[in-house]
């Protein structure tokens, strides 16, 4: 079964977002520094009142408003996972982990919940897939062998 599935969608969780413009235009400007205290403390009141659904799609929709910001959809990420679990987020933490290869948080998310649900061999495989060269010793240290 692949863990990053290719039909589209609108924002990383898979999930469908509403468009702000209502025309279905992706706006390509990155947030300006109200939006992203905005997006900040939308997440941690969506945490502190464990509203993490509620939370999860309205960071959708910024996520969608901003597609090339990794950290809205990072929160969105969160959001999903306290919401709906590990492991019915993991196909989002996959998209997240494969459009932005930088977002270690994302990548380390998907190899612990493959490790741990699929076993050592899978979790081996992504790393490999991640660094085709040689994973550094800390990132396969302990999965699947003798690391």
């Amino acid at each position: 079964m692949p863990l990053i599935h290719d039909e589209p969608a609108d924002t990383l969780s898979g999930h469908r977002a509403v468009r702000p413009d209502g025309n279905g235009a992706i706006p390509s400007t990155h947030p300006d520094r109200s939006t992203r205290e905005m997006a900040e403390a939308m997440f941690a009141r969506h945490v502190r009142e464990r509203t993490f659904a509620q939370g999860a799609q309205e960071m959708d929709r910024l996520a969608a408003r901003f597609p090339t910001h990794e950290r809205f959809h990072l929160l969105a990420m969160r959001l999903h996972d306290r919401s709906e679990g590990r492991l019915a987020a993991l196909t989002g933490w996959s998209r997240l982990a494969e459009q932005f290869p930088h977002c270690s948080e994302a990548f380390v998310i998907v190899v612990r919940t493959v490790l741990r649900t699929t076993g050592g061999e899978a979790a081996r495989a992504i790393i490999e897939a991640r660094f085709p060269d040689g994973a550094p010793a800390h990132v396969g240290a302990g999965v699947g062998g003798s690391g």
